[in-house]
């Protein structure tokens, strides 16, 4: 049976839009476009007027380097770069962290233990299942606004 040109070029056409598949183990695989991304953004729960912290990856499709400079979010009073860091005796830290280098092409992860966004002086209680707005503020690329899911830390990845 012969389908005419026009019919074929829409059928493929079509089929060229279906879903994008994309690779589980690697987070950026859906990230779209080809500046910085932010994906995966989560936040432990805290009543209000304590202090959160926010994770995600986040993705540099572009050419050159960058990195991640500040935060902010109307939810909290204040917002900063954090970095969880353990002394070879054991002992935690935490100091303010000026910059999170992001590699052109490349990520930085941002999770428990490690670096992250603090949010401080919560203005309402942060609940699981919720969502707290957070703006991610870069050396060079324009800021990128996310939706972060309130979830407890052994939740954070299920599903993922």
């Amino acid at each position: 049976m012969r389908f005419p040109l026009p019919l074929l070029l829409v059928v493929a056409g079509l089929a060229a839009c279906g879903p994008r598949v994309v690779d589980s183990a690697d987070p950026c695989a859906a990230a779209t476009g080809e500046g910085v991304s932010v994906v995966e953004a989560w936040a432990r729960p805290a009543a209000k007027g304590a202090t959160s912290a926010v994770y995600a990856t986040i993705c540099n499709r572009g050419t050159a380097a960058d990195a991640l400079i500040g935060a902010s979010s109307a939810a909290a009073g204040a917002v900063e770069l954090h970095e969880s860091t353990r002394s070879e005796t054991g002992v935690a830290s935490m100091a303010t962290l000026a910059r999170l280098a992001l590699p052109s092409g490349g990520t930085a992860s941002l999770q428990p233990g490690a670096a992250h966004v603090m949010l401080i002086g919560l203005k309402d209680a942060a609940e699981s299942d919720s969502k707290i707005s957070v703006t991610f503020t870069f050396e060079h690329s324009p800021a990128v606004t996310v939706f972060a899911d309130v979830r407890p830390v052994g939740e954070a990845h299920s599903g993922h």
